[in-house]
């Protein structure tokens, strides 16, 4: 299937603004300009975001997560920051609650 926004690549993302499938250039670059994406799709996380989430969601304490991960606390306290900038989203249960309806868990 080709992406309905370019109509040259791969269509492999579900949007859910647009209930269609399309390429994840389209999500990446597009989402700003032609699509009106919700604060809380899971597109909108990279997939080192999307680990986190998973994590959390799985009940592990940041510095358990940095030790898995094999990255410093402080780095996981920033990408929970950027996480929570993006989804709009402060706490760890509200977190949790996207993970399991975007089947991250």
């Amino acid at each position: 299937m080709v992406c309905p926004l370019c109509g040259t690549r791969r269509a492999r993302r579900r949007c859910p603004a647009l209930d269609k499938q399309i390429c994840a250039v389209c999500c990446g670059t597009k989402r700003l300009v032609q699509i009106s994406c919700p604060s809380d799709c899971t597109w909108l996380l990279s997939a080192r975001e999307q680990q986190l989430v998973t994590l959390v969601a799985q009940g592990h304490t940041n510095a358990e997560i940095a030790a898995r991960l094999y990255i410093s606390i402080r780095t996981v306290t920033s990408h929970l920051d950027r996480i929570r900038d993006k989804t709009g989203y402060r706490r760890r249960a509200d977190l949790t609650r996207l993970a399991l309806s975007e089947g991250l868990v």
